[in-house]
């Protein structure tokens, strides 16, 4: 055989094993991509619902000093429509979660947003009754409640994010 045939088939087989090895990446590349989308559609919702359930969580407490901060009748509502949406979105989670401990941090968040509610429930009482006898509301008074809120609503946080 002449040098130049061996010089052809080298290249040959060369290119050949390139475009071999290419096919191969190019197919791994699939492979993987298509199980980010996979997983994208599986956990994508999960993810965004858990982010949900923590900017709810949030706002109603916002609402809820917003409420007895400037006794605004609007933030007392709007406090309330978060919690229901809350409890929209941990339902949600609910449905599409599988793993039992991540259904046991679901439970906890559950019975978070009931403490939570009753608690602001309850502060709302004192403030109606004290602006209504006193026309000020004295935070001082309440703050172990105030800061229950602010435990459970850290608590919701870290369960969830």
């Amino acid at each position: 055989m002449k040098i130049k045939q061996k010089i052809i088939l080298s290249f040959l087989f060369v290119s050949i094993l390139v475009i071999f090895i290419g096919f191969i990446g190019l197919y791994s590349n699939n492979i993987v991509i298509e199980s980010f989308k996979t997983g994208e559609e599986r956990f994508g919702p999960i993810i965004s619902s858990s982010n949900e359930v923590s900017s709810f969580a949030k706002r109603a407490e916002g609402h809820a000093f917003l409420y007895i901060t400037l006794h605004n009748k609007s933030d007392r509502k709007k406090a309330f429509e978060r919690i229901t949406s809350l409890r929209k979105e941990l339902r949600s989670l609910e449905q599409n979660i599988k793993d039992p401990d991540a259904i046991a941090l679901l439970n906890v968040s559950k019975s978070n947003t009931d403490k939570m509610e009753s608690i602001i429930e309850e502060l709302f009482k004192l403030h109606d009754n004290e602006m209504e006898n006193n026309g000020t509301f004295d935070y001082k008074n309440h703050e172990t409640l105030i800061l229950k809120i602010f435990q459970l609503i850290l608590i919701m946080q870290f369960h969830v994010d």
